[in-house]
């Protein structure tokens, strides 16, 4: 019974590791943006982290789920990963308070930090069970899977979702000059009606809003002020969001009649970058300014016109 019980916990264990690794993928962004925002890496350094980070939990799930390597200092290290999750967590809370997705299971089951933090405190009890009830499997080639196992987990996030370093370059409010993207807005993965404007050419404001963040509200209500005073400018919108979110979103801002679409995931966020709302200035596709949205003003959009 009490081997039973351990195989049980053992299998349960490596199946969070396996779904928090897997939803990590997608977006891997938010996973990325984190290390950045805790100064914990760089804007080129963080796809490389977050990736091996994935691979780390994908091969503890695997050796949880397959029981290859009930050996302390295996569990000890579990606990180990475990307790820095916490203190990120912790850190995360402290900085932003115990409001939106930690991004511990990525954006298929959101949790604040204090839910994801108690999730770690059940997990380390459970691994302390392991480690005081061990179950040892004896069977050939343990040691040839285990090497298998460990070469495949961490390859598979950078198989499965590439390391893209161009997309920096969005994410620097300093850098213009470079092409936007535009082309991502037209593919098939959002959920809603053609875009109808051809933003690829001639002048455009585009922003990028999310319809939960109240800053994002803020600068939609600008761009319906700033289309109703200049009529001829080309401006358009960006949202991430779901059905329920953008009834409210265009009563508060009442910006419906703006031009928009919708776009979600990876794809939005490869052309946003982290921090929301994000209002580009483009030439022909070319960056030419990202000014912060209470900066934009009647001066700067006479001086664009022009």
């Amino acid at each position: 019974m009490a081997k039973t019980i351990h195989i049980l916990v053992s299998i349960l264990c490596g199946l969070v590791f396996f779904v928090s690794a897997f939803a990590k993928l997608y977006p891997i962004e938010l996973f990325e943006f984190t290390f950045v925002e805790l100064n914990i890496a760089s804007w080129s350094t963080a796809p490389f982290l977050s990736r091996l980070l994935i691979g780390l939990e994908l091969f503890i799930g695997f050796t949880l789920i397959g029981n290859l390597l009930p050996a302390r200092w295996f569990y000890n290290g579990v606990i180990l990963l475990l307790s820095f999750f916490s203190f990120y967590l912790l850190a995360l809370w402290y900085m932003q308070g115990n409001e939106g997705n930690c991004g511990c299971f990525g954006s298929l089951l959101p949790m604040t930090p204090l839910q994801a933090i108690v999730k770690n405190i059940v997990m380390i009890g459970l691994v302390l069970f392991l480690i005081k009830r061990p179950v040892v499997w004896n069977f050939k080639y343990r040691t040839v899977i285990l090497v298998a196992g460990f070469i495949l987990s961490f390859s598979l996030p950078f198989i499965l979702n590439p390391v893209t370093l161009a997309n920096s370059e969005t994410f620097d409010n300093e850098t213009t000059g470079y092409e936007l993207e535009v082309s991502i807005i037209y593919t098939e993965k959002k959920d809603n009606e053609a875009v109808r404007e051809n933003l690829a050419e001639d002048k455009w404001i585009i922003g990028f809003f999310s319809m939960t963040c109240p800053h994002c509200k803020l600068a939609a209500y600008k761009f319906r002020i700033l289309k109703e005073k200049f009529p001829d400018l080309k401006i358009f919108m960006v949202l991430n969001g779901d059905d329920q979110e953008q009834t409210e979103f265009f009563k508060e801002t009442k910006s419906e009649d703006i031009p928009h679409t919708r776009l979600k995931g990876s794809d939005f966020i490869k052309l946003s970058g982290p921090e929301l709302p994000k209002v580009f200035f483009i030439n022909n596709k070319i960056v030419v300014n990202k000014p912060s949205y209470y900066q934009i003003d009647d001066t700067m959009v006479s001086e664009w016109l022009r």
